[in-house]
């Protein structure tokens, strides 16, 4: 690696911090900094909701699932890249008129309060996995950049 690497990654970061206190500064409640105001256009929130679905433990992930296994490990992440983009196209603007902040809401008063505390449940759950698939991800990125060698090989 070399040292132009080096700045590329050390200006990334310093390019998302100062992002993160622009946001911070700007945003005038917590509300208006998690949903962005909610002036997010259609194709904005559908790029984020991507971003969300599809980080790094999907890409990297089915990379990797798909060099073991060839294409079937590819499944997953175009699967859900095929959701997300019905989703955009046909729900997208029904769910954003409900001026909700999480899908537990929604489920609440589509349902009934059982269906909104099962959907935190199973939220809670998701977030925990995609926590441990993006660590895992970046320290797939991390050993590739830095040349490290794992700890159990």
């Amino acid at each position: 690696m070399t040292w132009i690497d080096f700045i590329i990654i050390i200006l990334y970061f310093v390019v998302l911090i100062v992002v993160s206190i622009i946001g911070t500064i700007k945003a005038r409640t917590s509300e208006m900094y998690i949903l962005a105001g909610r002036n997010l256009g259609v194709f904005m929130l559908f790029g984020c909701m991507t971003a969300v679905f599809l980080g790094g433990s999907a890409t990297m992930g089915s990379a990797q699932l798909g060099y073991e296994t060839g294409f079937s490990g590819v499944w997953f992440v175009f699967s859900m890249g095929l959701g997300i983009t019905l989703f955009g196209l046909l729900l997208l603007n029904r769910v954003t008129g409900y001026k909700l902040m999480t899908i537990s809401e929604l489920l609440g008063k589509l349902f009934n309060n059982q269906s909104k505390l099962i959907g935190a449940l199973v939220s809670a759950i998701y977030a925990l996995m995609v926590s441990v698939t993006q660590v895992i991800a970046i320290g797939a990125l991390l050993s590739a950049i830095f040349d490290w060698r794992a700890f159990f090989e």
